[in-house]
């Protein structure tokens, strides 16, 4: 026959014999507190999460005027907005001097797009992925499914700054009726040109 010891109305009681239960309530409940503790400061810090997270994404995204015009207007194609985003110099050096990223998204426009975004970026190095997949787009159904983000790299065209080496591009046409003697003088020297204008800008 089992037996129990008298106790308080708030106190719990145990059986005699049975010397682990106190302390393995007492593990309960300090688990259970801990859960409690955990789930409130979850509860107080989301919101505050939340609302610095969107601070930040719309203090490093600037609308802008899209750079490029639709391939072809009259036939169903992406919708692009446009914009630059801040991003560090260094990032290394977070808190130092930024630079602009010139973006490009078009939203889906299914009922029930997927939730990875595909991002485009030229090659070359320095190509201009405005002018290739603008087009590029419009002749695939990717669109329709999915975000698509299209991004020249830093230093290129329409970033700020935009590095280009515009005395080499002017000089293309001439370059190419040199000899290759001359042509690779001329090169280096514009490219020095360039470097030059770059600095001191």
């Amino acid at each position: 026959m089992e037996t129990f010891v008298a106790c308080k109305r708030s106190d719990v009681c145990y059986k005699p014999h049975d010397r682990n239960n106190k302390h393995m309530l007492e593990i309960k409940k300090r688990t259970l507190f801990m859960l409690a503790g955990i789930v409130a400061l979850v509860l107080l810090v989301a919101p505050l999460v939340t609302s610095l997270a969107a601070a930040q994404s719309s203090s490093i995204f600037a609308p802008a005027e899209c750079w490029f015009e639709k391939p072809v207007p009259f036939l169903p194609g992406p919708e692009f907005e446009c914009g630059y985003v801040t991003v560090p110099e260094r990032h290394d050096n977070p808190d130092g001097p930024t630079i602009k990223i010139p973006v490009a998204v078009s939203r889906a426009q299914s009922e029930n797009p997927r939730p990875d975004p595909l991002f485009l970026a030229q090659g070359g190095p320095g190509g201009d992925a405005f002018e290739v997949f603008s087009i590029m787009l419009g002749a695939s159904s990717v669109w329709r499914d999915r975000d698509v983000v299209i991004f020249n790299q830093r230093g290129t065209r329409y970033a700020q700054p935009d590095l280009s080496c515009t005395e080499s591009f002017d000089a293309a046409a001439d370059l190419l009726e040199m000899d290759q003697e001359d042509e690779d003088k001329e090169s280096l020297a514009l490219v020095q040109a360039c470097y030059d204008r770059l600095v001191a800008e």
